[in-house]
């Protein structure tokens, strides 16, 4: 039996940790945003300089370059896993045409999931694949799986990415280059310039 008299102590003392509860449940949740906005803003980085590097890879391809020629734009596919966000980002740097590039890219952004039920009758057109998240190493294999089948060149803006076997993508040591997976790109049909590989690191 609690005295009476100390009822009003009691009752203080639980308010007090309810409320130590709740601030430290809002610090928490404050640090955990500001965590996960610096990772976002990492992966945008990447997105962004990885965007400007693939549209200058695509016309280091010639048969890659003729068949955008002849379509008028390079087919592109933009792909992602679970964040609609990211390849949106992806998608407005990619749009935007460098003044002296030609010819253009349309982009067409879709799941993973989507881009393993498409038809070989569905890829003729089609000259790239840009990953907008970051994948698992098995579907980062699925990926790369469809782009050799497809002869088409796959970039991902994501470290680590080439060397488990994407075709292209960037690295940053001394000056930012890209970074290019030699096996990848043989298995996938892509033959580029010897200038785009001189100004590249080459991964064997």
């Amino acid at each position: 039996m609690v005295h009476p008299s100390n009822v009003g102590l009691l009752d203080k003392s639980k308010m007090r940790r309810t409320c130590a509860i709740i601030v430290l449940g809002v610090l928490m949740l404050c640090w955990l945003g500001r965590l996960h906005g610096a990772i976002d803003a990492g992966l945008e980085r990447r997105i962004i300089v990885g965007g400007k590097i693939f549209t200058h890879l695509l016309s280091g391809d010639e048969r890659l370059l003729q068949q955008a020629r002849k379509a008028g734009t390079f087919h592109v596919w933009l792909v992602y896993k679970s964040q609609p966000e990211m390849a949106e980002k992806a998608s407005s740097i990619l749009s935007a045409k460098p003044a002296n590039a030609a010819p253009g890219m349309a982009i067409s952004t879709l799941t993973l999931d989507a881009l393993g039920n498409k038809e070989p009758s569905d890829t003729v057109e089609y000259s790239g694949i840009f990953i907008a998240e970051p994948l698992s190493p098995d579907e980062l294999q699925q990926i790369i799986q469809f782009a050799n089948t497809n002869h088409v060149l796959l970039f991902s803006p994501f470290e680590g990415d080439v060397e488990a076997g994407a075709a292209t993508g960037f690295i940053v040591e001394v000056k930012v280059q890209p970074f290019l997976n030699r096996k990848a790109l043989q298995q996938a049909g892509i033959n580029l310039r010897p200038l785009y590989l001189k100004v590249s690191k080459l991964h064997d």
